[in-house]
């Protein structure tokens, strides 16, 4: 990486208004984000990146063995065929297993292409087959569906299964991953690729229309300030987050796992369907901050403790896109802070609120995030004045944009009027910048 460093360091600024009108972005023109984020912590050795709950107990991972385990499995890679450009499919649930082979993949050069456990065939094919995936990672538990729909795609060379706590199977047709990250060699040396090359291909389904959306080392370094504001600019050496979601969206990739190994914190892996069993688990792992999707959201504030029970929870910020608290949280705590936030796969997070920066309206989503070049634009492209209605756009030169639809360049000119991005949404800013958008009428 170029001696430049990106960090925006917001706690600098004294209010909104300045860390808007003085903030520039630093981003080097070359960079791995994988091999940044491993090395950039001086006490990597001892530092924990993860904390990774299975069944029988907790295992951690500092940033030097995250660092030394993805130079392995990056070896596994390369000598599997898979080079700069190339795409590896992840499917596995939060695990170090998910984390060694995202950063391994990123070191190697290649594309991630995260995608859900619960993936159905028609969108598990298509990914596989529109990302032209070369390599495949995938939790044994869903191989089965996973191999039948890769069958027929030559471009799939290799597959890698994670069987944790599981006797290995000799099968021809898999290779075992900790097998692998096992026996190869740490000696890797990185790639080290232009700041906007491709680094995750984001698969999502809207109105039966699957779409790949498309990341880059620059998109990462682009949702910084972000993950500062919307955590109230302040970083502790103690912070634990934690999503109960998988790793698989913009959102919790972009928004929550790669922001804080950024900053040198520790993330917990680990996750279930119920809603007691999550919130017995932020108490065991010391959660700090949270994100929290609207769906997930809904089974926090639904559950209910067994009979006697009480979770002394250690959450300090939750970060949410809905507004329904679990009681849970709002009662655990006076000083918890409760921060929506508001994005889209193309973006990642750009408005939300600031507690220690300003205070908004009951019915506002909040502020653009400082970095972040976020306008209301009337249909030629004109940005319009407060309080006057139109598209919520983001310009083409913020650098937490998406670089594309794969493969899809007239849908992605499509989705621009001149240099502005169209989030989908009408809105408008009042005059402190507040940003509303109305409910769609039923």
């Amino acid at each position: 990486m170029d001696s430049v460093d990106p960090t925006p360091h917001l706690e600098r600024f004294n209010s909104y208004e300045q860390a808007c009108r003085e903030f520039r972005w630093l981003i080097p023109q070359r960079i791995n984000v994988a091999t940044a984020i491993c090395r950039r912590h001086p006490d990597a050795v001892t530092r924990i990146a993860l904390s990774d709950v299975k069944e029988g107990g907790i295992n951690t991972y500092t940033f030097g063995g995250l660092d030394y385990l993805s130079d392995k499995f990056a070896t596994a890679l390369s000598e599997s065929g898979i080079g700069q450009g190339d795409s590896v499919a992840v499917v596995l649930p939060p695990s170090a297993a998910l984390a060694i082979a995202h950063l391994g993949a990123l070191k190697t050069g290649a594309v991630v292409v995260p995608l859900s456990m619960v993936s159905d065939a028609a969108l598990l094919q298509y990914a596989l087959a529109d990302g032209a995936a070369r390599a495949l990672v995938a939790d044994e538990s869903i191989y089965g569906v996973v191999e039948a729909v890769g069958r027929n795609l030559p471009d799939l060379k290799s597959r890698f299964v994670v069987r944790d706590l599981r006797p290995t199977v000799a099968r021809p047709d898999f290779k075992d991953f900790w097998s692998e990250v096992d026996q190869s060699s740490s000696d890797f040396d990185a790639v080290e690729t232009d700041a906007t090359a491709d680094t995750f291909i984001f698969y999502v389904e809207s109105q039966g229309e699957i779409t790949g959306v498309v990341h880059s080392h620059r998109s990462i370094i682009g949702q910084l300030t972000a993950f500062e504001m919307f955590n109230n600019v302040e970083r502790e050496a103690d912070s634990v987050f934690w999503t109960p979601g998988e790793w698989c969206s913009p959102g919790a990739v972009l928004g929550l796992l790669y922001p804080a190994w950024w900053y040198g914190c520790s993330v917990v892996a680990g996750t279930s369907e119920d809603g007691a069993s999550l919130l017995r688990l932020m108490e065991q792992c010391e959660v700090t901050h949270a994100f929290i999707a609207s769906g997930q959201l809904e089974a926090l504030a639904e559950s209910e403790p067994q009979p006697g029970e009480q979770f002394n929870l250690n959450v300090r910020n939750v970060v949410a896109e809905a507004s329904r608290w679990p009681e849970s949280f709002v009662n655990s705590d006076p000083k918890v802070t409760l921060s929506e936030v508001y994005g889209r796969p193309e973006t990642g997070w750009i408005v939300g609120r600031c507690e220690r920066w300003f205070a908004t309206t009951a019915d506002s989503l909040g502020r653009p995030v400082p970095g972040r070049s976020v306008e209301i634009i009337d249909r030629s492209g004109n940005v319009l004045p407060p309080l006057h209605a139109g598209h919520v756009a983001v310009h083409k030169s913020d650098p937490g944009l998406f670089t594309g639809y794969h493969g899809a360049a007239t849908r992605t000119a499509a989705a621009f009027i001149g240099d502005w991005f169209l989030t989908g949404d009408v809105g408008y800013k009042n005059g402190d910048g507040d940003l509303h958008i109305p409910p769609s009428p039923p």
